[in-house]
């Protein structure tokens, strides 16, 4: 409390002490109280630190000094913040963020800098979405910067939010997804470049379909507004006198309309009402839609939301499954090619040349003598599950068909929802799903 008076009532001119030598006392006593265990002493420490930034550091303390301050505080902050306790939590964020918003502390960038760091998939998962949660939050305060010395540059965000992607927890890939989103609406094609090509491939990978899936979403409403922009300007004064001239004949039949008799009217109104009521069957059936079934396995739920789906593809669709090397989800048919070409352990296997799998690199020589490494016959795959020979046209059949795969554990769960198989087949009777692979 007698710090907090301090800081305060603190006079340059009756002060023993310089702002500077003041500053360096207090910070070194801050940083103690940060550590201590008790909740009320690190309370106010937290509300000390806002208050020696916003009021006591303006216009007194050196620049150097408040480097030096920021730099002694801001990693144990930062420590708080991955805290299992929400209130701890919650309040280091709350004072970075403070921090962040001060003048003093804003014309250095040092907080953003620190922050917008690329995460690593080994960082801890709260303490990594709790920087990147921050991040997120002083772009919507502070807006994306062309100052390359900012933190908050298009490259440094697009850097961080595609290394977020990588992450093992699903909660950091969200909020990174959502920077990527934010940083897109300024530079699309700096963004893409971080990414992987849109292309069918990469959009097998769930977490890479939802994200394009926003990007198109994003050129499409920038699409629009190019669009009546450009009509808005074409529109001249001529334009403009013919359009009152159209206006002015249409309200003269408008009005000799009104005056003629309802039998020469009535069948103008019947021709409307018959052509507006003719719809297409697709949008008369409600069962179709697709936020309704799953594309992979094709079945249906009432259950089958937006954010239902998702779940079904974590956790039940016994088309898809978890990679172990990296957790995300993939096609199973598709599982052998993200282990060799995007999988984060992709360095640890390498392709068989005679079964066409990925096998584990140290254990491809056990492998290499195993009597079940044999070559596929033409048209047929190996499952990566139960390694039986697949037809390559009838995947679905071999994963969900009367005597489906007996390695795939998705097969063991409860199947909630019913088969619709004819909205997926082609003219030949294949199924096929979305991503333009035969079943």
């Amino acid at each position: 409390m007698l710090l907090k008076e301090e800081l305060k009532k603190f006079n340059d001119e009756t002060s023993k002490h310089s702002a500077n030598k003041t500053a360096r006392a207090a910070i070194l006593l801050l940083h103690r109280a940060l550590r201590d265990k008790v909740f009320s002493v690190y309370s106010l420490a937290a509300q000390l630190i806002r208050i020696f930034f916003s009021e006591f550091a303006t216009e007194r303390v050196s620049s150097t000094e408040i480097s030096r301050s920021v730099d002694r505080l801001l990693p144990e902050l930062l420590t708080k913040s991955g805290d299992t306790t929400p209130r701890i939590h919650n309040m280091a964020v709350h004072t970075i963020l403070s921090m962040a918003d001060c003048k003093c502390v804003r014309d250095l960038h040092l907080i953003p800098v620190h922050l917008s760091r690329p995460v690593s998939s080994s960082t801890h998962q709260r303490l990594a979405l709790s920087r990147l949660e921050m991040v997120e939050q002083l772009i919507l305060n502070h807006g994306i910067s062309t100052d390359k010395q900012s933190g908050l540059t298009c490259r440094t965000l697009s850097e961080l939010g595609s290394s977020g992607l990588h992450h093992p927890a699903e909660a950091v890939r969200k909020v990174s997804e959502r920077i990527l989103v934010l940083v897109y609406k300024v530079n699309p094609r700096l963004v893409r470049k971080q990414l992987p090509p849109d292309d069918d491939i990469t959009r097998r990978n769930l977490l890479y379909r939802q994200l394009f899936h926003e990007f198109d979403l994003i050129d499409l409403q920038r699409k629009k507004e190019l669009e009546s922009t450009s009509q808005a300007s074409t529109v001249t004064p001529t334009n403009q006198s013919r359009n009152k001239s159209i206006n002015n004949n249409y309200n003269d039949t408008a009005n000799v309309t009104k005056t003629s008799s309802p039998s020469r009217a009535s069948p103008i109104n019947v021709g409307t009402e018959s052509s507006t009521s003719v719809t297409s069957p697709s949008e008369n059936s409600g069962d179709h839609k697709g936020d309704k079934m799953c594309i992979f396995c094709l079945s249906k739920g009432q259950a089958y939301s937006e954010e239902g789906l998702n779940i079904h593809y974590w956790r039940t669709c016994p088309m898809l499954t978890r990679c172990d090397s990296c957790k995300q989800v993939v096609e199973i048919s598709y599982l052998s090619s993200h282990l060799l070409n995007e999988c984060d352990q992709r360095n640890n296997y390498v392709k068989c040349d005679t079964c066409r799998q990925a096998i584990l690199e140290k254990s491809f020589i056990d492998h290499s003598k195993n009597d079940r490494c044999t070559k596929p016959m033409d048209g047929y795959e190996r499952c990566p599950l139960c390694r039986t020979l697949v037809n390559q046209n009838k995947w679905r059949e071999h994963l969900m068909g009367d005597n489906p795969c007996t390695n795939n554990p998705r097969n063991r769960m409860t199947k909630t929802s019913t088969k619709s198989p004819s909205k997926s087949q082609n003219l030949g009777g294949k199924l096929t799903s979305p991503t333009g692979r035969d079943y």
